[in-house]
């Protein structure tokens, strides 16, 4: 079992930790056996082990920064997409969100077929939903018409890119990063688009639960693109 105080793990039959002296659940049933609401309390004990249980296990796996990052943004956007799902079927991207979250538990990198899979979803389900609500004038304001008319030729390219790197189409570095460079600069039009029209956007939920997929993507990107960072760093430098 593991220690209510500390998290530790320790011996099922000891009444006290060895690391941080707190008592055990052994010893608090005991006492809570002698007082009134003793198996509320212990119900009680029993779920927040079993919340320690959880965090250790995922305290084990040994996530970096960017990682857990990527986790987080991966899972405020399933909040966003679970409530539209709920009030306005968006169904597609829920269980795409789901599968994002999925993969990013995982931690699979952006250059795997997988994710790749994940951001065409994003990206074509979004493309082809501006594309007709344009068509459809169904636009709620002039503003989301200026957005989405940026964003569908900014969507195809990502898709188009993405996968041009993943499947190693590229046969020299240097084209390599002008790709990576490209690819990093949508994501950044993407996710600044999706906020800044964020107040008139009828869709607010969905456009920040996409917002929130760009940046766990884009981190993921960035994280396994090192020579892209460092780039940008030495370029800040002023070239030193």
């Amino acid at each position: 079992m593991y220690c209510v105080k500390c998290g530790r793990e320790i011996s099922n039959d000891v009444k006290f930790c060895k690391y941080c002296g707190a008592k055990t659940r052994i010893n608090e049933s005991a006492t809570n056996t002698s007082v009134e609401g003793g198996d509320d309390a212990d119900v009680s004990s029993k779920l927040k082990n079993s919340f320690i249980e959880i965090y250790n296990n995922l305290r084990g796996m040994n996530y970096d920064v960017s990682q857990i990052m990527s986790i987080v943004f991966a899972f405020m956007s399933l909040i966003c997409y679970l409530v539209a799902f709920v009030f306005r079927a968006n169904w597609i991207l829920f269980f795409a969100c789901l599968y994002f979250g999925y993969l990013c538990l995982k931690k699979e990198q952006y250059n795997s077929i997988l994710m790749a899979i994940s951001i065409s979803v994003f990206a074509g389900k979004e493309m082809l939903t501006n594309f007709i609500l344009i068509v459809s004038k169904g636009y709620y304001n002039n503003a989301d018409l200026v957005r989405m008319s940026i964003e569908i030729p900014l969507e195809i390219a990502l898709i188009a890119l993405y996968w041009l790197i993943v499947m190693d189409k590229v046969e020299s570095q240097k084209g390599r990063d002008i790709i990576s460079y490209i690819v990093s600069v949508v994501f950044l039009i993407l996710i600044v688009f999706r906020i800044c029209f964020l107040v008139n956007s009828s869709l607010v939920l969905s456009n920040l639960g996409f917002a929130f997929v760009m940046i766990s993507h884009l981190v993921i990107f960035l994280s396994t693109e090192k020579n892209i960072i460092n780039k940008i760093k030495n370029t800040f430098r002023g070239g030193r």
